[in-house]
């Protein structure tokens, strides 16, 4: 290879790396995940299932009702089944069902991971979700940015 052609070769793999995809960029990127960026003073409030709050919160699997709510404030009750973490690292979904097509999910993105506790923490768990619903690809979902949105059921 000639010394010219280097330079040359050097700024082509230059030029196709800042090129590349969006999904390409981000796996590249890929931050600590939530639990190592959890914090560890905040908690989660708790409800009890007589509260008001709960008792008028939709049900997760309610989509209709979810819907009509796209762009207001509400809440949602139900156990989570998975904290589904992407390759990329860059949020954290609450699946409410082993289909998360079925139910209304919760997403924490991660420049909010640090206002929250290990999230892995909720599997299992029942919960209150309350915050702005918007639509997410046609389906309804609620972006977590503070703790307080998200209560354990007692």
């Amino acid at each position: 290879m000639r010394k010219t052609a280097l330079p040359a070769l050097l700024v082509v793999a230059a030029v196709c790396y800042a090129a590349r995809p969006g999904w390409m960029r981000q796996a590249v990127a890929a931050g600590p995940g939530q639990s190592e960026s959890a914090s560890k003073s905040a908690k989660f409030g708790s409800v009890s299932r007589t509260d008001k709050q709960y008792t008028q919160a939709l049900d997760v699997k309610d989509l209709a009702g979810a819907e009509k709510l796209i762009g207001k404030e509400g809440s949602f009750k139900g156990t989570v089944a998975r904290v589904f973490v992407p390759k990329s690292n860059n949020l954290v979904i609450l699946n409410f069902a082993k289909d998360y097509k079925t139910t209304v999910n919760a997403v924490v993105k991660n420049e909010d991971f640090g206002k929250f506790p290990d999230l892995k923490t909720l599997e299992g768990k029942e919960l209150l979700v309350t915050g702005k619903i918007i639509d997410y690809n046609g389906a309804p979902e609620v972006t977590l940015t503070k703790p307080e949105q998200v209560r354990l059921v007692k």
